[in-house]
C-alpha cells in the first residue's frame, strides 16, 4: 500500500535534498574523517562493532544534535525544543501533534577504510584453575584497558565459557584506524527566514560539526576519548573563514589555534551557566597539554586512573600481594552502612568506619547523600570482590548508584581526548562542563533506586588521603571532577587554559 506524508509535513514543507532539488542548500559540506583512537561498539547492539553499517548515520545525527544543544543560549527547555525542532525537525508535543521535516541531512558518502576489528583483551584461567578471571589481560596499553572496562565479559558469560571447557574468553571487540567521508547539508526554511536567521543557523551547525570532530567522536566512551576524530585533507564546501578551523593544527603552538576557535565559538555562542537540565558550554573549562609523539590518550586515562584509583592516592597500598587496597573514597563504606541498615548485622571483610555509620539517617531528612564520584557521571555499578583469605564478605554491599530518572544516567561532564596535529603528534585535551547531577531540580541520586539520607546538620563525606590533605577537593569547591581538573592542570605544568 502506498503511503503519503502526513499533512502537517506537507504543509510545513518537505525539504528536497536531491541534486535537482529546487531549494538551494544554505550549507553543503563534505569532510573526510579518521578515527585516531579505538572505536568501542558502534552497532545497534551495545559493545559490538557493526560489520554491515560500519558508520551509523543515526549515531552521528544524535551527536551533532547533542553538540548543537550545548552551543545554544536558550533559557528553558521549551525554547530549546522549539529551536531544535525548527532546524532538526520532529513532532510537537501539542495536541495536534504537528510534524516538521528536518532541514539537516547527514550522510556517509564512503567508508574509505574499515580499519581492523579485534579483541583487545583476554579473560584467562584463574591461578587456582577454578574459573576465568573477571579482569582481562589487555593486549593494548593498560591505561586504555582502564577506559575499556565495558568490553569485559560479565559473570554469566565467564561462567558459561568455563563450563564449556574454554581455557579463556576474548573481550568484546574494538575497531581501529577507521576512515570515512561525511556529508552535511542544511536547507533554508520553507517560510523564508531573514538573512540573519540563515547566518545564525549555518554558524551553529558548523560549530556543532567542529566541536563534535574535536571533542566528540563515534561509538561508545567518547567522553573518555574513544572514537576520537580528526579531519583529513578531503574537505569541501566550507566557508572560507572555516577552512583553518578544520585544518590540523601545528604541534609547535596548538594552544593558539584552539584558543581562537574556543573563544569565537563555544564561549561566544553560549550564555553564562544556568541550572538547566542539559549539557551546554556555559561555564565550561578547557585545558590543553603540549603535543607528544604518541600516548596522549593513554596519558589522560592514566591520570584519571591515578586520581580515582591510584595506589596511595585514590586507595591504600595493597597487602599480601593483592592488586589493590581499600579505597580513599567514601562510597564503599557508605554502601556497606546502607546494606547493614537494610539487612541487619553483616560479617564484613572490611568494617565500615564508625564515623560513616554516624552520618546516615534511618529516616528521610532534607539532606541526601551525594557520592563524590557521581561528578564523573552516572550510573556507577559497584561490585565488591570478596577475598577468600579474609573472614567476612563485602559483596552484600553491591549496588548501582544512579540518577532518579529513566535509565538513571548522567553523562560525564569530563571529556578527555587527543587532538591530532599536522605532523602526526597529538595534544591531550581536557574539557569540563559545568552541569552536575545534583543541579538537576527534582532528580535525586539514588542507590538501587532509593536515596541515602544524612542526619540533619552533617556535611557530605569526602575522600581521605592526598586528595583531601593536599587540598584538591577544596580547590574544586568540593566537586571531585573539578578537583581532578585542577589537579591535572597543576600536576602537568605544561597545561594551558585557552
Amino acid at each position: 500500500m502506498r503511503r503519503k506524508l502526513p499533512k502537517e509535513i506537507e504543509y510545513q514543507g518537505a525539504y528536497d535534498f536531491s541534486p535537482n532539488g529546487t531549494r538551494e542548500p544554505l550549507l553543503d559540506v563534505t569532510i573526510g574523517l579518521e578515527c585516531i583512537t579505538p572505536v568501542i561498539g558502534g552497532c545497534v547492539r551495545a559493545r559490538e562493532p557493526d560489520t554491515v553499517d560500519i558508520v551509523r548515520v543515526p549515531g552521528i545525527r544524535g551527536q551533532l544534535r547533542f553538540w548543537w544543544r550545548a552551543l545554544g543560549s536558550e533559557p528553558d527547555p521549551a525554547t530549546l525544543f522549539a529551536n531544535e525542532m525548527r532546524v532538526w525537525g520532529g513532532v510537537s508535543g501539542d495536541a495536534d501533534g504537528a510534524a516538521l521535516a528536518s532541514r539537516v541531512r547527514v550522510s556517509v558518502e564512503k567508508v574509505d577504510d574499515q580499519g581492523q576489528v579485534f579483541s583487545p583483551g583476554i579473560h584467562d584461567l584463574k591461578r587456582s584453575g577454578n574459573g576465568l578471571r573477571p579482569m582481562p589481560t589487555w593486549s593494548v596499553n593498560q591505561d586504555l584497558g582502564y577506559g575499556m572496562f565495558p568490553l569485559q565479559r560479565n559473570r554469566d558469560e565467564l561462567t558459561a565459557a568455563f563450563r564449556e571447557g574454554k581455557p579463556n574468553l576474548p573481550t568484546w571487540k574494538i575497531r581501529k584506524s577507521l576512515r570515512f567521508t561525511l556529508r552535511l547539508q542544511l536547507r533554508a526554511e520553507a517560510t523564508g527566514p531573514s538573512a540573519r536567521d540563515k547566518t545564525d543557523d549555518v554558524e551553529r551547525i558548523l560549530w556543532a560539526l567542529w566541536v563534535w570532530v574535536h571533542f566528540g567522536g563515534i561509538g561508545g566512551r567518547t567522553t573518555r576519548g574513544f572514537g576520537a576524530l580528526a579531519p583529513t585533507a578531503n574537505i569541501s564546501g566550507l566557508p572560507s573563514a572555516w577552512t583553518q578551523r578544520f585544518t590540523r593544527p601545528p604541534s609547535s603552538d596548538p594552544t593558539a589555534w584552539l584558543r581562537s576557535s574556543w573563544q569565537e565559538g563555544p564561549m561566544r555562542c553560549t550564555a553564562p551557566p544556568v541550572p538547566v537540565g542539559w549539557t551546554h558550554f556555559g561555564g565550561s573549562q578547557l585545558a590543553v597539554g603540549a603535543a607528544i609523539d604518541e600516548g596522549a590518550h593513554s596519558l589522560l586515562l592514566n591520570e584519571l586512573r591515578t586520581f580515582r584509583q591510584g595506589v596511595s592516592w585514590g586507595r591504600e597500598p595493597s597487602r599480601r600481594g593483592k592488586p589493590a587496597g581499600q579505597s580513599h573514597w567514601p562510597e564503599p563504606h557508605m554502601l556497606r552502612v546502607r546494606a547493614e541498615n537494610a539487612e541487619g548485622h553483616t560479617d564484613w571483610a572490611h568494617t565500615p568506619l564508625p564515623a560513616m555509620r554516624k552520618l546516615v539517617s534511618p529516616t528521610p531528612t532534607s539532606t541526601e547523600w551525594i557520592p563524590p564520584r557521581a561528578a564523573f557521571g552516572l550510573p556507577i555499578v559497584v561490585k565488591f570482590m570478596d577475598d577468600p583469605e579474609l573472614r567476612g564478605l563485602d559483596s552484600p554491599a553491591d549496588a548501582t548508584i544512579g540518577l532518579e530518572r529513566p535509565g538513571g544516567r548522567w553523562m560525564s561532564p569530563l571529556r578527555l581526548r587527543p587532538i591530532a596535529c599536522s605532523d602526526g603528534k597529538h595534544i591531550p585535551v581536557m574539557l569540563l562542563f559545568a552541569a552536575r547531577p545534583w543541579t538537576c531540580a527534582g532528580d535525586s541520586i539514588t542507590v538501587d533506586g532509593k536515596p541515602i539520607y544524612l542526619k540533619e546538620g552533617t556535611a557530605q563525606p569526602g575522600p581521605t588521603g592526598p586528595i583531601e590533605s593536599d587540598g584538591w577537593m577544596a580547590r574544586g569547591s568540593g566537586d571531585a571532577a573539578r578537583a581532578f581538573f585542577e589537579w591535572l592542570s597543576a600536576n602537568r605544568s605544561f597545561w594551558e587554559r585557552p
